[in-house]
């Protein structure tokens, strides 16, 4: 058997321990290998691990464009901000709505009689 056999061997050995949830120092002890040997197995299978993380969240869309909409610097196209506004201008509220009933608050007879005065005046303009 080779050097690079054994190795082989013991690498696997770590990286089953390893996915067990066996800390380094356990390993060195159960399998008698340096501690350098073990650490440098470990800490490149978590750089493998990342990666691989990192490949499936991000995709890559392309160089940064203007968007036609707004002229943000985006990288897909339309951009959050104009999705959110079209979602927004597509709501429609209640007539009904009034800022006690939302924020659970008591407001005045006054304060109400002049937000209704301003909500009438939006409302015809």
């Amino acid at each position: 058997m080779s050097n690079a056999d054994v190795k082989k061997i013991d690498k696997e050995r770590v990286l089953a321990l390893f996915y067990n949830g066996v800390p380094t120092k356990e390993i060195v002890k159960k399998l008698k290998l340096s501690k350098c040997f073990v650490s440098a197995v470990v800490k490149n299978e978590r750089a493998k691990i990342k990666r691989e993380s990192e490949e499936k969240t991000t995709k890559n869309f392309g160089p940064p464009r203007r968007c036609p909409a707004c002229g943000n610097l985006v990288i897909t196209t339309p951009c959050k901000i104009c999705e959110d506004r079209i979602q927004i201008k597509g709501k429609t509220f209640s007539s009904d709505d009034s800022p006690e009933s939302d924020l659970k608050i008591c407001l005045s007879d006054e304060v109400l009689d002049r937000y209704s005065e301003i909500r009438n005046s939006k409302e015809t303009s």
